[in-house]
């Protein structure tokens, strides 16, 4: 069941438009509502606000989705955590 609400999840944020996205979350919710209420609630409450990048004109999408702080802080991270690892050899 993981792998298929997993795949639900990949299938509304692959969506052309926002109002398909909206339309595959309303029957993924459909689908769950009985064996992951808990989900059905999260989505319900979150999938909306990460679907913002679906308003931008789709040549954007990528790198809207992609662009995080966080994933940006890792990186560095692992870049001196790799020069770290080469000078101290």
């Amino acid at each position: 069941m993981r792998e298929e609400i997993g795949q639900s999840i990949r299938d509304i944020f692959q969506s052309l438009n926002k109002q398909e996205a909206i339309q595959r979350m309303k029957e993924v919710i459909i689908r769950y509502e009985k064996i992951a209420p808990k989900f059905c609630r999260w989505l319900e409450e979150n999938a909306e606000e990460g679907m913002t990048f679906l308003s931008y004109p789709r040549e954007y999408w990528k790198k809207i989705k992609t662009t995080n702080s966080v994933e940006r802080l890792k990186s560095e991270i692992r870049a001196s955590y790799k020069s770290y690892s080469l000078i101290s050899k």
